[in-house]
């Protein structure tokens, strides 16, 4: 009697005989075959476990059968022998994963190449990534293809392949694509070690390129296309602790953006574009650039008679985090500036943004050029200088430290600013319908993140 049931189909290993079955084990599968009673003495064994090296059913299903029929062989060598026929010599016991047929089926098994893997990665149906992930993602990838080769064999990819990454990543400059489109990543790399370039990617770019290898490489082994990932610990040591890393702008910085010339005397110039109104919804709100820059007009919404900014998704919009959702109302003080007018005046033009002068870049992100203008700005006013750690996002910095100043709950502080509660559980957030209006309202106005002492702007509305 073989493995399988006369009834068994290309797809259906569940058809074994009793006594054998399919093991999962993580995410591969193995099948454990039982030697019959009457041969398990001279055999030595009870049974044999077998990694069939994939995890998809239909493939497990083509390699068993091709394994099943090698081992019913060899058993049938110790059947001979204890019925009286010595002409079939006894075979050796099969080794783990070295039966002859299993060598037979692998070359029939189609080459799994880096890129297609990479395809797959993406597509994968158990991950929720951000369109501007994806972007980002394929274009990193680039790099790293350049490296170890798009048309590589995923098995191909060991310790050595990943550590080649790592050494070009090392020296390789910022934009190196954009700078040298002409040269491929080895090539930039041989070409820095000559020069005395010495602007080199930051150790945060570095391990971002590795932290997507080592989640490729994680994939293949889930799938079941390599036994382990090859890239794990794989990285560089940031000597910038995460702390220091963005800090929140001081008193004086504050004073001199909000006195600078788009809000003095270029101020009616620019009341109605996103130069004036994205650096103070930032500071106002909290909101990220591109959560600002990517606004619809109809995302700035009356909720129960109170002026609200409504952070969500859509389908030229993504989120950075699932608490990134969220309802934040209007600063009274935006509202004296003359964010309602400006909100009336985007209504009434029918533009579907809130900011239309700002285009959709490439990555799928709309605050990329404005991110570009304002840094070149704020240095041409002497906000920001060399080694200063300051940028846009420093607006966020502030207003968060405007909360604890303000003695904002935390939950409510939280909601406000989109930000994950990392320090306990948070499955209270799928009960209820959050923190009523009113409520986060009272929050919000109680804000002083800019006080007329510290600014001589021109930013009352008329």
């Amino acid at each position: 009697m073989g493995l399988f049931a006369p009834d068994d189909g290309p797809d259906r290993p569940q058809t074994i005989r009793k006594g054998s079955g399919l093991i999962v084990r993580g995410r591969m599968l193995y099948v454990k075959w039982r030697v019959p009673k009457d041969l398990q003495e001279i055999v030595g064994k009870t049974h044999f476990v077998r990694s069939l090296r994939t995890g998809r059913l239909s493939e497990a299903a083509r390699r068993l059968r091709a394994m099943a029929y090698e081992f019913e062989s060899w058993l049938q060598g110790f059947e001979n022998q204890l019925s009286g026929q010595p002409e079939r010599t006894i075979p050796p016991a099969p080794q783990p994963m070295a039966i002859q047929p299993v060598q037979m089926v692998q070359e029939t098994i189609p080459v799994r190449t880096v890129e297609m893997v990479f395809d797959e990665f993406l597509a994968d149906p158990a991950k929720n990534r951000r369109e501007s992930v994806s972007i980002e993602y394929r274009q990193m990838i680039e790099v790293i293809f350049d490296v170890i080769g798009r048309d590589t064999a995923i098995e191909k990819i060991d310790r050595d392949a990943a550590k080649s990454v790592l050494s070009v990543l090392r020296v390789l400059p910022p934009n190196s694509s954009k700078r040298y489109p002409d040269m491929s990543a080895k090539a930039v790399a041989e070409m820095v070690k000559r020069s005395k370039i010495k602007d080199k990617l930051s150790p945060v770019s570095i391990n971002k390129y590795m932290g997507l290898l080592s989640s490729l490489m994680t994939f293949a082994a889930n799938e079941g296309y390599i036994q382990k990932n090859p890239c794990r610990g794989l990285r560089v040591i940031d000597p910038v602790k995460l702390k220091d890393k963005r800090m929140p702008y001081s008193e004086e910085q504050l004073r001199k953006i909000f006195s600078s010339p788009i809000y003095t005397t270029e101020a009616e110039a620019h009341r109605n574009t996103a130069k004036f109104w994205v650096p103070l919804i930032g500071l106002y709100s909290g909101m990220r650039l591109n959560e600002t820059c990517a606004l619809d007009t109809a995302d700035v919404a009356e909720i129960d008679g109170i002026l609200a900014f409504v952070v969500s998704e859509s389908s030229d919009k993504s989120l950075k985090t699932e608490a990134s959702k969220r309802i934040i109302p209007v600063h009274k003080d935006l509202m004296k500036m003359g964010f309602s007018a400006f909100i009336d005046l985007r209504r009434q033009s029918g533009k579907r943004k809130l900011f239309p002068e700002l285009a959709r870049a490439s990555n799928g992100s709309y605050g990329k050029e404005f991110s570009k203008w304002y840094g070149r700005y704020v240095r041409k006013i002497g906000v920001q200088i060399a080694g200063d750690r300051t940028c846009y996002h420093s607006l966020r910095h502030v207003f968060r430290d405007a909360l604890r100043t303000a003695g904002v709950r935390i939950d409510v502080a939280l909601a406000l600013g989109g930000w994950a509660d990392s320090s306990r559980r948070e499955v209270h957030k799928n009960y209820g319908s959050g923190f009523p209006i009113t409520i986060l309202k009272k929050a919000i106005d109680s804000l002083s993140p800019l006080s007329p002492r510290r600014s001589k702007s021109n930013l009352q509305g008329k």
